[in-house]
């Protein structure tokens, strides 16, 4: 289940990554199922039913397109592919390479997040077993732009680590097997690029903040809090919230 939904979680991050379209949807898509592969109990909020529905089309047409071909369709003659037959392995073997990979800029709530470095290096460990190939995969960068909450520069380190495993003699004809194939292999060209950049999109925050304290801005003057407190007056309590601020208080003096 948790591969399924990682799957899921890389389909509609790259959406939003590629197309540059619907990045407020898919991080409403994301981020519950996100908490699903934290193992959180509760999400904290109620994603509306269009959600849930969005979510399960992108993942029946994730698995659609897997099936026919037995794995994802791959271009042999990519630009990035890595060519496993250059490594000359044989069952018991492992080699280890490295590749520059090319991380686009990605736009999340409207804002362009840049990778630094533009290119991270990453380290492929690649391996035969006499059942088939075993990967790992090691890469870091960090994503460099403004803080949600005071526009300020933030840096968020990622730092990611993806093992896959593709069984030898799949059928081509047969119907993708998440345990026996690995979607980023066609034939023996390994996509590394892609298999990069869906780990460092599986890392993304669900907040990106300059620091966790933040203080952000004011809502009146847009002075930067962080900095220092400004003089505008407290903002006057909503009257709406009235009723549960007198259960607060209370709650307070029993307790």
């Amino acid at each position: 289940m948790t591969r399924a939904l990682r799957a899921c979680a890389r389909s509609i991050a790259r959406l939003a990554a590629v197309n540059r379209r619907d990045t407020a949807l898919a991080r409403a898509l994301l981020r519950p199922v996100a908490a699903r592969l934290a193992g959180t109990a509760s999400l904290g909020f109620r994603l509306p039913s269009f959600a849930f529905v969005i979510l399960a089309q992108a993942f029946r047409d994730g698995r659609r397109g897997r099936a026919g071909a037995g794995r994802r369709d791959r271009d042999d003659g990519a630009p990035h592919a890595f060519d496993l037959r250059t490594l000359e392995l044989t069952p018991g073997q492992a080699r280890e390479f490295e590749l520059p990979i090319p991380v686009e800029d990605i736009v999340l709530a409207g804002q362009r997040y840049a990778a630094d470095p533009r290119e991270p290096l990453a380290r492929v460990e690649a391996s035969q077993s006499s059942s088939g190939w075993h990967f790992r995969l090691r890469v870091a960068t960090q994503l460099v732009g403004p803080c949600w909450r005071c526009l300020g520069d933030a840096h968020v380190p990622l730092e990611a680590e993806i093992r896959d495993y593709s069984a030898f003699d799949r059928p081509q004809s047969g119907a993708y097997d998440e345990d026996l194939d690995c979607e980023y292999l066609a034939g023996e060209s390994l996509d590394v690029v892609g298999m990069a950049r869906d780990a460092l999109v599986d890392l993304l925050p669900a907040r990106i903040l300059c620091r966790q304290d933040c203080a952000g801005l004011c809502p009146s003057c847009g002075a930067d809090l962080n900095a220092a407190a400004c003089e505008c007056p407290p903002s006057a309590p909503d009257s709406r919230w009235a009723a549960l601020q007198e259960i607060a208080d209370r709650l307070a003096s029993e307790g």
